[in-house]
Protein backbone atom coordinates (compact mmCIF):
# COMPACT_ATOMS: atom_id res chain seq x y z
CA UNK A 1 0.00 0.00 0.00
CA UNK A 2 3.31 2.78 1.33
CA UNK A 3 4.41 1.67 -2.42
CA UNK A 4 1.17 2.87 -4.51
CA UNK A 5 0.90 5.50 -2.58
CA UNK A 6 4.39 7.11 -3.48
CA UNK A 7 3.99 6.12 -6.48
CA UNK A 8 0.70 8.09 -6.71
CA UNK A 9 2.47 11.16 -5.42
CA UNK A 10 5.64 10.67 -7.49
CA UNK A 11 2.98 10.54 -10.68
CA UNK A 12 1.29 13.64 -9.55
CA UNK A 13 4.33 15.48 -9.31
CA UNK A 14 5.60 14.85 -12.17
CA UNK A 15 2.39 15.82 -14.35
CA UNK A 16 2.26 19.12 -12.60
CA UNK A 17 5.66 19.47 -13.80
CA UNK A 18 4.78 18.66 -17.06
CA UNK A 19 1.78 20.68 -17.43
CA UNK A 20 3.42 24.07 -17.14
CA UNK A 21 5.51 23.30 -19.69
CA UNK A 22 4.21 23.44 -23.17
CA UNK A 23 5.99 21.76 -26.53
CA UNK A 24 8.10 24.67 -27.76
CA UNK A 25 7.85 25.86 -30.50
CA UNK A 26 10.87 28.29 -32.01
CA UNK A 27 9.21 30.41 -33.42
CA UNK A 28 7.02 31.42 -30.67
CA UNK A 29 9.31 31.81 -28.07
CA UNK A 30 13.18 31.98 -29.06
CA UNK A 31 13.39 33.51 -32.58
CA UNK A 32 10.25 36.28 -32.87
CA UNK A 33 10.12 37.13 -36.90
CA UNK A 34 6.64 36.05 -37.93
CA UNK A 35 4.95 39.05 -40.40
CA UNK A 36 2.26 39.11 -37.77
CA UNK A 37 4.26 40.27 -35.03
CA UNK A 38 6.79 42.45 -36.50
CA UNK A 39 4.49 44.12 -39.24
CA UNK A 40 1.37 44.49 -36.50
CA UNK A 41 -0.16 47.85 -35.12
CA UNK A 42 1.77 47.06 -32.01
CA UNK A 43 4.91 47.23 -33.54
CA UNK A 44 4.10 50.78 -34.38
CA UNK A 45 4.17 53.75 -32.48
CA UNK A 46 2.88 54.12 -29.24
CA UNK A 47 2.56 50.61 -29.84
CA UNK A 48 4.42 48.35 -26.93
CA UNK A 49 6.44 46.95 -29.50
CA UNK A 50 7.81 49.91 -31.50
CA UNK A 51 11.15 51.61 -30.97
CA UNK A 52 9.90 55.25 -29.71
CA UNK A 53 7.92 53.57 -26.72
CA UNK A 54 10.63 51.08 -25.55
CA UNK A 55 12.82 53.95 -25.42
CA UNK A 56 9.59 55.87 -23.60
CA UNK A 57 9.19 52.80 -21.15
CA UNK A 58 12.95 52.67 -20.39
CA UNK A 59 13.57 56.45 -20.05
CA UNK A 60 10.57 58.40 -19.25
CA UNK A 61 8.53 60.39 -21.95
CA UNK A 62 10.59 63.62 -21.43
CA UNK A 63 14.34 61.81 -22.01
CA UNK A 64 13.34 59.51 -24.46
CA UNK A 65 13.70 61.99 -27.71
CA UNK A 66 16.99 62.69 -26.30
CA UNK A 67 18.33 60.18 -26.07
CA UNK A 68 17.20 59.00 -29.72
CA UNK A 69 18.71 61.83 -30.84
CA UNK A 70 22.07 61.62 -29.15
CA UNK A 71 21.61 57.65 -30.85
CA UNK A 72 21.37 59.16 -34.02
CA UNK A 73 23.83 62.06 -34.30
CA UNK A 74 26.48 60.00 -32.85
CA UNK A 75 26.68 58.46 -36.22
CA UNK A 76 26.91 62.05 -37.82
CA UNK A 77 29.90 63.43 -35.83
CA UNK A 78 33.54 62.37 -35.11
CA UNK A 79 33.35 60.60 -31.70
CA UNK A 80 35.53 59.64 -28.66
CA UNK A 81 35.70 56.54 -26.45
CA UNK A 82 38.32 55.77 -24.76
CA UNK A 83 40.75 57.51 -26.18
CA UNK A 84 39.58 55.52 -29.83
CA UNK A 85 37.92 57.91 -32.29
CA UNK A 86 34.75 56.84 -34.28
CA UNK A 87 34.36 58.31 -37.62
CA UNK A 88 31.28 59.96 -38.63
CA UNK A 89 29.75 57.94 -41.64
CA UNK A 90 29.27 59.76 -44.62
CA UNK A 91 25.46 59.17 -45.49
CA UNK A 92 24.33 59.61 -41.77
CA UNK A 93 23.08 62.95 -42.19
CA UNK A 94 21.25 61.99 -45.77
CA UNK A 95 20.17 58.71 -45.35
CA UNK A 96 18.53 59.12 -41.56
CA UNK A 97 18.55 62.62 -40.15
CA UNK A 98 17.59 64.48 -42.88
CA UNK A 99 14.40 62.26 -43.99
CA UNK A 100 13.62 61.91 -40.06
CA UNK A 101 13.41 66.01 -39.75
CA UNK A 102 11.43 65.87 -43.06
CA UNK A 103 8.65 64.14 -41.07
CA UNK A 104 9.23 65.79 -38.28
CA UNK A 105 8.42 69.03 -40.12
CA UNK A 106 11.68 70.82 -38.20
CA UNK A 107 13.74 72.87 -40.59
CA UNK A 108 16.13 74.38 -38.64
CA UNK A 109 19.79 73.91 -39.63
CA UNK A 110 21.09 73.64 -36.03
CA UNK A 111 20.65 70.39 -35.10
CA UNK A 112 21.37 70.53 -31.41
CA UNK A 113 17.74 72.68 -31.31
CA UNK A 114 15.68 69.82 -33.03
CA UNK A 115 13.61 67.25 -30.70
CA UNK A 116 12.99 64.67 -32.55
CA UNK A 117 9.00 62.85 -32.89
CA UNK A 118 9.36 59.31 -31.95
CA UNK A 119 6.60 58.67 -33.62
CA UNK A 120 8.30 59.17 -37.18
CA UNK A 121 11.52 57.07 -35.88
CA UNK A 122 12.81 55.29 -39.29
CA UNK A 123 12.76 51.60 -37.53
CA UNK A 124 11.24 49.46 -38.11
CA UNK A 125 10.66 45.87 -36.10
CA UNK A 126 12.34 42.74 -37.28
CA UNK A 127 12.66 40.06 -34.63
CA UNK A 128 12.43 39.51 -31.20
CA UNK A 129 14.64 37.40 -29.77
CA UNK A 130 15.08 35.16 -26.13
CA UNK A 131 18.57 35.19 -25.23
CA UNK A 132 18.12 33.51 -21.98
CA UNK A 133 21.03 31.19 -22.90
CA UNK A 134 23.58 33.76 -22.24
CA UNK A 135 23.03 33.85 -18.36
CA UNK A 136 24.02 30.22 -18.93
CA UNK A 137 27.31 30.64 -20.91
CA UNK A 138 28.48 33.32 -18.70
CA UNK A 139 27.54 31.65 -15.66
CA UNK A 140 29.47 28.69 -16.27
CA UNK A 141 32.12 29.17 -18.90
CA UNK A 142 35.62 30.41 -17.67
CA UNK A 143 36.65 31.39 -21.65
CA UNK A 144 32.76 33.19 -21.76
CA UNK A 145 33.54 35.18 -18.45
CA UNK A 146 36.90 36.93 -19.65
CA UNK A 147 35.61 37.51 -23.60
CA UNK A 148 32.39 39.70 -21.88
CA UNK A 149 34.46 43.01 -21.95
CA UNK A 150 32.29 46.14 -21.51
CA UNK A 151 32.14 48.46 -19.17
CA UNK A 152 28.95 48.74 -18.29
CA UNK A 153 28.94 50.41 -15.14
CA UNK A 154 30.85 53.88 -16.35
CA UNK A 155 28.53 56.82 -16.33
CA UNK A 156 29.76 59.79 -18.39
CA UNK A 157 28.22 63.20 -16.49
CA UNK A 158 26.57 64.40 -19.54
CA UNK A 159 24.47 63.36 -23.03
CA UNK A 160 26.38 62.91 -26.15
CA UNK A 161 29.95 61.58 -27.73
CA UNK A 162 32.51 61.62 -24.23
CA UNK A 163 35.44 60.05 -23.51
CA UNK A 164 35.23 57.23 -20.87
CA UNK A 165 37.73 56.85 -18.13
CA UNK A 166 41.00 54.49 -18.86
CA UNK A 167 40.62 51.08 -17.55
CA UNK A 168 43.41 49.72 -15.37
CA UNK A 169 44.85 46.14 -16.22
CA UNK A 170 45.90 43.83 -13.65
CA UNK A 171 49.60 44.73 -12.25
CA UNK A 172 51.14 41.20 -11.94
CA UNK A 173 50.71 37.71 -13.86
CA UNK A 174 49.23 36.59 -10.79
CA UNK A 175 46.40 39.29 -10.23
CA UNK A 176 45.62 38.76 -13.70
CA UNK A 177 45.29 34.72 -13.69
CA UNK A 178 43.27 35.36 -10.32
CA UNK A 179 40.99 37.90 -12.13
CA UNK A 180 39.72 36.29 -15.48
CA UNK A 181 36.60 38.74 -15.45
CA UNK A 182 38.73 42.34 -14.38
CA UNK A 183 37.06 43.41 -17.59
CA UNK A 184 33.69 42.37 -17.48
CA UNK A 185 30.42 44.36 -17.44
CA UNK A 186 30.48 44.49 -13.64
CA UNK A 187 27.16 42.35 -12.74
CA UNK A 188 26.17 39.27 -14.12
CA UNK A 189 22.62 38.82 -15.66
CA UNK A 190 20.54 35.79 -14.28
CA UNK A 191 17.78 35.45 -16.35
CA UNK A 192 20.10 36.33 -19.86
CA UNK A 193 18.59 38.96 -22.04
CA UNK A 194 15.46 39.65 -24.64
CA UNK A 195 16.73 41.29 -27.69
CA UNK A 196 14.54 43.73 -30.37
CA UNK A 197 15.56 44.14 -33.54
CA UNK A 198 15.12 46.75 -35.80
CA UNK A 199 15.71 47.47 -39.39
CA UNK A 200 16.66 51.23 -40.46
CA UNK A 201 13.65 52.44 -43.19
CA UNK A 202 13.63 54.81 -45.92
CA UNK A 203 10.53 56.96 -45.78
CA UNK A 204 7.96 55.04 -47.61
CA UNK A 205 8.68 52.22 -44.58
CA UNK A 206 11.21 50.18 -46.94
CA UNK A 207 14.29 48.72 -45.65
CA UNK A 208 16.77 51.25 -46.41
CA UNK A 209 19.47 50.12 -49.27
CA UNK A 210 22.65 48.44 -47.75
CA UNK A 211 20.69 47.41 -44.47
CA UNK A 212 20.82 48.74 -41.22
CA UNK A 213 20.18 47.00 -37.80
CA UNK A 214 19.36 48.45 -34.22
CA UNK A 215 19.47 45.91 -31.33
CA UNK A 216 17.78 46.88 -28.06
CA UNK A 217 19.05 44.76 -25.80
CA UNK A 218 17.08 44.01 -22.19
CA UNK A 219 17.85 42.56 -18.67
CA UNK A 220 15.32 40.29 -18.10
CA UNK A 221 15.49 40.28 -14.16
CA UNK A 222 11.67 41.35 -14.06
CA UNK A 223 10.53 38.11 -15.17
CA UNK A 224 12.12 36.53 -11.97
CA UNK A 225 11.58 40.15 -9.52
CA UNK A 226 7.87 39.75 -10.62
CA UNK A 227 7.51 36.15 -9.01
CA UNK A 228 9.90 36.73 -6.49
CA UNK A 229 10.37 40.21 -5.60
CA UNK A 230 12.73 39.29 -3.08
CA UNK A 231 15.10 37.10 -5.15
CA UNK A 232 18.54 37.07 -4.66
CA UNK A 233 18.85 36.89 -8.42
CA UNK A 234 21.53 34.52 -8.64
CA UNK A 235 21.88 31.85 -11.64
CA UNK A 236 19.97 28.94 -9.95
CA UNK A 237 17.65 26.52 -11.28
CA UNK A 238 14.31 27.91 -9.65
CA UNK A 239 15.07 31.16 -11.52
CA UNK A 240 16.09 30.02 -14.67
CA UNK A 241 12.95 27.90 -14.62
CA UNK A 242 10.99 31.48 -13.83
CA UNK A 243 12.35 32.70 -16.79
CA UNK A 244 11.87 30.11 -19.61
CA UNK A 245 8.61 29.44 -18.06
CA UNK A 246 7.14 32.86 -18.90
CA UNK A 247 8.41 32.70 -22.36
CA UNK A 248 7.08 29.14 -22.90
CA UNK A 249 4.20 30.65 -22.47
CA UNK A 250 4.07 32.00 -25.52
CA UNK A 251 3.90 28.35 -27.05
CA UNK A 252 0.37 27.71 -25.82
CA UNK A 253 -0.96 29.86 -28.54
CA UNK A 254 -1.94 28.67 -31.74
CA UNK A 255 -0.53 30.82 -34.38
CA UNK A 256 0.13 34.36 -33.95
CA UNK A 257 -3.34 35.46 -32.84
CA UNK A 258 -4.62 38.33 -30.17
CA UNK A 259 -4.19 36.11 -27.15
CA UNK A 260 -0.41 35.52 -28.00
CA UNK A 261 -0.25 39.15 -29.27
CA UNK A 262 -1.23 40.11 -25.83
CA UNK A 263 0.76 37.68 -24.23
CA UNK A 264 4.09 38.66 -25.67
CA UNK A 265 3.25 42.48 -25.58
CA UNK A 266 2.94 41.86 -21.92
CA UNK A 267 6.19 39.72 -21.20
CA UNK A 268 8.37 42.39 -23.40
CA UNK A 269 6.26 45.38 -21.17
CA UNK A 270 7.28 43.23 -17.99
CA UNK A 271 11.01 43.00 -19.08
CA UNK A 272 11.76 46.88 -20.48
CA UNK A 273 9.82 48.84 -18.30
CA UNK A 274 11.68 50.05 -14.96
CA UNK A 275 8.13 50.46 -13.58
CA UNK A 276 7.46 46.92 -13.43
CA UNK A 277 10.15 46.20 -10.90
CA UNK A 278 8.91 45.58 -7.73
CA UNK A 279 9.72 48.33 -5.09
CA UNK A 280 10.93 46.38 -2.40
CA UNK A 281 13.26 44.22 -4.55
CA UNK A 282 16.56 43.25 -4.46
CA UNK A 283 17.43 44.56 -8.07
CA UNK A 284 20.26 47.78 -7.89
CA UNK A 285 20.14 47.91 -12.08
CA UNK A 286 19.48 51.40 -12.86
CA UNK A 287 18.20 50.77 -16.37
CA UNK A 288 16.64 47.68 -17.83
CA UNK A 289 18.19 48.51 -21.08
CA UNK A 290 21.84 47.47 -21.06
CA UNK A 291 22.70 48.55 -24.35
CA UNK A 292 22.11 49.46 -28.14
CA UNK A 293 24.20 47.45 -31.02
CA UNK A 294 24.55 48.70 -34.41
CA UNK A 295 25.33 46.36 -38.05
CA UNK A 296 25.47 49.12 -40.48
CA UNK A 297 26.30 48.58 -44.14
CA UNK A 298 24.12 51.52 -45.33
CA UNK A 299 26.00 54.89 -43.82
CA UNK A 300 29.15 54.43 -45.10
CA UNK A 301 32.06 52.68 -46.74
CA UNK A 302 32.11 48.65 -45.68
CA UNK A 303 30.34 47.13 -42.38
CA UNK A 304 30.51 49.08 -39.34
CA UNK A 305 29.57 47.75 -35.66
CA UNK A 306 28.80 49.97 -32.81
CA UNK A 307 27.58 49.59 -29.41
CA UNK A 308 25.87 52.69 -27.13
CA UNK A 309 25.54 51.11 -23.46
CA UNK A 310 22.80 52.50 -21.11
CA UNK A 311 22.24 54.46 -17.91
CA UNK A 312 19.62 55.53 -16.36
CA UNK A 313 19.03 58.94 -17.96
CA UNK A 314 21.80 58.34 -20.73
CA UNK A 315 22.87 56.61 -23.33
CA UNK A 316 26.52 56.58 -24.47
CA UNK A 317 29.09 55.14 -27.14
CA UNK A 318 30.89 52.57 -25.77
CA UNK A 319 34.18 49.78 -26.52
CA UNK A 320 31.82 46.79 -28.19
CA UNK A 321 31.56 44.02 -26.22
CA UNK A 322 34.19 40.91 -26.32
CA UNK A 323 34.98 42.54 -29.99
CA UNK A 324 39.29 42.91 -30.28
CA UNK A 325 40.56 45.50 -31.89
CA UNK A 326 40.16 45.20 -36.02
CA UNK A 327 44.24 45.56 -36.46
CA UNK A 328 45.21 41.93 -34.28
CA UNK A 329 43.37 40.48 -36.92
CA UNK A 330 46.01 40.55 -39.62
CA UNK A 331 47.56 36.96 -39.03
CA UNK A 332 50.99 37.93 -39.61
CA UNK A 333 51.03 41.40 -37.86
CA UNK A 334 53.61 42.01 -34.46
CA UNK A 335 49.65 43.27 -32.88
CA UNK A 336 48.25 39.46 -33.60
CA UNK A 337 51.80 37.83 -32.37
CA UNK A 338 51.59 39.98 -29.20
CA UNK A 339 48.23 39.22 -28.34
CA UNK A 340 48.60 35.40 -29.13
CA UNK A 341 51.46 35.05 -26.94
CA UNK A 342 49.55 37.12 -23.71
CA UNK A 343 46.06 35.04 -24.51
CA UNK A 344 48.11 31.82 -24.57
CA UNK A 345 50.13 33.00 -21.14
CA UNK A 346 47.36 34.03 -18.94
CA UNK A 347 43.97 33.20 -20.35
CA UNK A 348 42.58 36.46 -20.25
CA UNK A 349 41.74 39.60 -22.34
CA UNK A 350 44.31 42.90 -21.36
CA UNK A 351 43.19 46.03 -21.60
CA UNK A 352 46.14 46.75 -24.07
CA UNK A 353 48.91 45.10 -25.49
CA UNK A 354 52.72 46.20 -25.73
CA UNK A 355 53.55 45.93 -29.37
CA UNK A 356 57.26 47.44 -29.28
CA UNK A 357 57.14 50.22 -27.54
CA UNK A 358 53.33 51.16 -28.18
CA UNK A 359 50.07 50.28 -25.90
CA UNK A 360 47.87 49.56 -28.33
CA UNK A 361 44.27 48.90 -27.19
CA UNK A 362 42.62 45.30 -27.19
CA UNK A 363 38.65 46.40 -27.45
CA UNK A 364 37.81 48.71 -29.79
CA UNK A 365 34.97 51.48 -29.88
CA UNK A 366 33.76 50.84 -33.27
CA UNK A 367 34.73 47.73 -36.07
CA UNK A 368 34.86 47.59 -39.63
CA UNK A 369 34.88 44.85 -41.88
CA UNK A 370 35.09 45.23 -46.06
CA UNK A 371 34.42 41.73 -46.77
CA UNK A 372 32.10 39.56 -44.28
CA UNK A 373 31.91 35.92 -45.23
CA UNK A 374 35.58 35.13 -44.60
CA UNK A 375 36.98 37.43 -41.85
CA UNK A 376 37.48 35.81 -38.49
CA UNK A 377 40.61 36.16 -35.68
CA UNK A 378 43.42 33.86 -36.32
CA UNK A 379 45.71 34.08 -33.19
CA UNK A 380 48.53 32.64 -33.58
CA UNK A 381 49.46 29.50 -31.87
CA UNK A 382 46.45 30.15 -30.08
CA UNK A 383 44.37 26.66 -29.44
CA UNK A 384 41.46 25.90 -31.76
CA UNK A 385 39.13 26.47 -29.07
CA UNK A 386 40.03 29.56 -27.47
CA UNK A 387 40.69 31.32 -30.67
CA UNK A 388 37.21 29.95 -31.64
CA UNK A 389 35.38 31.64 -28.63
CA UNK A 390 37.02 35.23 -28.98
CA UNK A 391 36.58 35.19 -32.50
CA UNK A 392 33.03 33.69 -32.19
CA UNK A 393 32.31 36.46 -30.05
CA UNK A 394 33.55 39.05 -31.73
CA UNK A 395 31.24 41.28 -34.46
CA UNK A 396 33.48 40.70 -36.98
CA UNK A 397 33.61 36.89 -36.78
CA UNK A 398 30.13 36.16 -35.31
CA UNK A 399 28.58 37.90 -38.30
CA UNK A 400 31.41 36.79 -40.52
CA UNK A 401 33.86 33.48 -40.99
CA UNK A 402 33.02 31.68 -37.84
CA UNK A 403 29.30 31.53 -39.16
CA UNK A 404 29.69 31.33 -42.40
CA UNK A 405 27.38 34.56 -42.51
CA UNK A 406 27.42 37.73 -44.63
CA UNK A 407 26.28 40.16 -42.45
CA UNK A 408 23.14 39.72 -40.69
CA UNK A 409 21.56 37.07 -39.18
CA UNK A 410 18.70 38.68 -39.03
CA UNK A 411 17.88 40.72 -42.16
CA UNK A 412 14.47 42.37 -43.41
CA UNK A 413 12.75 40.53 -45.84
CA UNK A 414 12.53 42.27 -49.51
CA UNK A 415 8.27 42.53 -48.46
CA UNK A 416 7.02 43.18 -45.68
CA UNK A 417 4.52 39.95 -46.35
CA UNK A 418 7.44 37.56 -46.12
CA UNK A 419 9.17 36.93 -42.58
CA UNK A 420 12.28 38.34 -41.80
CA UNK A 421 15.38 36.42 -43.41
CA UNK A 422 17.48 34.19 -41.03
CA UNK A 423 20.93 33.30 -41.82
CA UNK A 424 21.81 29.41 -42.14
CA UNK A 425 23.91 29.73 -38.91
CA UNK A 426 20.82 30.78 -36.69
CA UNK A 427 18.37 28.48 -38.39
CA UNK A 428 19.63 25.79 -37.90
CA UNK A 429 18.18 23.10 -36.03
CA UNK A 430 20.43 20.23 -37.34
CA UNK A 431 22.38 18.76 -34.42
CA UNK A 432 24.65 16.73 -35.97
CA UNK A 433 25.88 19.69 -38.84
CA UNK A 434 29.40 19.91 -39.27
CA UNK A 435 29.36 22.91 -41.71
CA UNK A 436 33.08 24.35 -41.69
CA UNK A 437 32.78 28.16 -41.31
CA UNK A 438 36.19 28.84 -43.39
CA UNK A 439 38.18 26.77 -45.35
CA UNK A 440 41.51 27.85 -44.16
CA UNK A 441 40.80 27.09 -40.32
CA UNK A 442 39.58 24.03 -38.95
CA UNK A 443 36.96 25.71 -37.38
CA UNK A 444 33.35 24.30 -37.06
CA UNK A 445 29.81 24.86 -35.77
CA UNK A 446 29.08 21.73 -34.21
CA UNK A 447 25.78 21.56 -33.80
CA UNK A 448 23.18 24.49 -34.88
CA UNK A 449 22.48 27.01 -33.26
CA UNK A 450 18.70 26.96 -33.02
CA UNK A 451 19.34 23.54 -31.66
CA UNK A 452 21.40 24.62 -29.01
CA UNK A 453 19.08 27.08 -27.42
CA UNK A 454 16.30 24.62 -28.49
CA UNK A 455 18.50 22.31 -26.26
CA UNK A 456 19.28 25.41 -23.28
CA UNK A 457 15.08 25.60 -22.78
CA UNK A 458 14.16 22.09 -22.62
CA UNK A 459 16.69 22.04 -19.51
CA UNK A 460 15.75 25.32 -17.98
CA UNK A 461 11.93 24.04 -18.38
CA UNK A 462 13.27 21.02 -16.27
CA UNK A 463 14.76 23.64 -13.56
CA UNK A 464 18.06 22.40 -14.44
CA UNK A 465 20.79 23.71 -12.69
CA UNK A 466 24.25 25.23 -14.23
CA UNK A 467 26.13 22.77 -13.14
CA UNK A 468 24.44 20.03 -14.58
CA UNK A 469 26.89 17.58 -16.27
CA UNK A 470 24.65 18.34 -19.67
CA UNK A 471 25.78 21.78 -18.80
CA UNK A 472 29.60 21.38 -18.41
CA UNK A 473 29.23 19.21 -21.78
CA UNK A 474 28.18 21.28 -23.83
CA UNK A 475 30.77 24.22 -22.83
CA UNK A 476 33.95 21.19 -23.28
CA UNK A 477 32.45 21.52 -26.46
CA UNK A 478 32.48 24.74 -27.29
CA UNK A 479 29.02 25.40 -27.95
CA UNK A 480 27.85 28.35 -25.32
CA UNK A 481 28.54 31.63 -26.88
CA UNK A 482 27.41 34.90 -25.26
CA UNK A 483 27.74 37.48 -28.46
Amino acid sequence: MKIIIHLFILSSIVLKAAGDRHPIKPEHELIITSPSVVNSKLAKYPGPLSFGRLLEANYGKNIAPEIAKTFILSFARDTTVNEQTIPARELAKDKVIAPWQKKDGYTDSNLDRWRPNLANAPFKLTAIVNRQDIAIASSISPVERFVRTTATTQVPPTFGPTTLPRQTPPTSSRSRRRTAAYYSSGFTLPAGEMRLVYCLTNQDGSPIEGGMTVILEFDQRNLILKEQPESSLQVTGENNHLVAKRWNSLSSHEGFNLDYMDDLCDLVSTVASKENTPKNSRSRTPSRLLRIRTNDSALGKGREFRQFNSAEKHLFPSLLSASINDRFYEEKSKSNKALSRYINRYKVLPEFVEVGLIKVPTSTAHSIVQEDQDTMWNGRAVRSQLRRHISMNSCIGCHGGETGTSGFHLAPPVHSSLPTLVSSFLANQDTKNRQKSNSKIKAFNKSGELARRLKIQKLLLRRAVVRDSVFDRMTRRDDLTIH
